[in-house]
């Protein structure tokens, strides 16, 4: 038997055998890619990262469950990274938290997030003053036990959690709140003192529960923005004391809804302290004018 050097030697699963590399000029056309067995290119694309992984979509014609099995991998062994992580910068007392689980390139298996888990805060978590959550999901149970067990939690940010339902924003020590794109959320309580900065976009559901003295500055946008539900009624309260106030109307309008900014009279506050307003909308909506001609009249910009 003859004997063949392994440094100087190839595969080829279509002839399953072992080929010497002078012998490679003869498999010039043949699709080697898809010819591999499923549990060799299962190894090799485990090996690539995600983006590479998912981009083999162009070149490989075999099982496409195997593609969505490395994905569905790649992605599990994300989320563990991520895991790892969180609890390592809350041994090291980090002070400022950030989460981001962007759309892409990261976001390989449709409808499926990070998911932050109570787990993860069993400590450290005494020394947070930033939580920042932007395409994670998280429950209000876990955000409303990070606000109280949190003492020194100043900033709370969270976008585009889908499991978010219903939450009560209790603190002494919140100066920061922004909630945007929590589709879910059908229930939000607010009860934050010190609050000096809001900014929502979504569902008109706010519930203030007292009043937030120290609030400068307040932002809306989303559905909260709407004809039939003007923010001002629920601004009310507190109208007087803002300095900055800003409103938009870049919202879907509903088949043959026109008007955007439609303020009744009698449900405008004063803002007597106001010193920048800002009123944002689509150039092709129609604007109730006398409406933004009682909203102008009310500032003193």
């Amino acid at each position: 038997m003859a004997c063949v050097d392994p440094s100087n030697m190839t595969c080829n699963a279509n002839m399953k055998k072992i080929l010497p590399l002078e012998d490679m000029d003869n498999l010039e056309g043949v699709d080697q890619i898809n010819e591999l067995p499923e549990d060799i290119m299962l190894t090799l694309l485990l090996k690539l990262e995600m983006k590479e992984a998912a981009k083999t979509k162009c070149m490989y014609n075999g099982d496409p469950k195997l593609i969505e099995a490395v994905k569905y991998i790649n992605w599990v062994n994300q989320v563990h990274h991520i895991d790892r992580w969180v609890k390592f910068a809350l041994t090291k007392k980090v002070k400022n938290l950030e989460l981001e689980w962007p759309d892409s390139p990261l976001r390989y298996c449709p409808g499926e997030a990070y998911t932050l888990k109570p787990s993860l805060f069993e400590s450290g978590i005494s020394f947070l003053t930033c939580l920042r959550l932007i395409g994670v999901n998280v429950s209000g149970e876990l955000l409303e036990f990070l606000l109280t067990e949190c003492h020194h939690l100043e900033q709370l940010f969270v976008e585009g959690s889908k499991t978010l339902v219903s939450l009560k924003v209790a603190s002494f020590k919140l100066k920061q709140l922004s909630i945007h794109y929590c589709s879910s959320l059908n229930k939000l309580e607010i009860d934050v003192v010190n609050l000096c900065y809001l900014d929502y976009f979504g569902k008109p559901i706010i519930e203030f529960k007292s009043l937030p003295l120290s609030l400068v500055e307040a932002a809306f946008d989303g559905e909260c923005c709407r004809a039939t539900t003007p923010i001002c009624q629920q601004i009310a309260c507190f109208a007087m004391q803002l300095s900055k106030f800003s409103v938009r109307f870049m919202i879907n309008l509903q088949p043959g809804e026109h008007v955007i900014c439609n303020i009744p009279a009698k449900s405008l506050p004063c803002f007597s302290n106001l010193k920048f307003l800002e009123l944002t909308y689509w150039l092709d909506s129609i604007v109730d004018t006398p409406s933004i001609i009682r909203l102008f009249g009310a500032c003193p910009v």
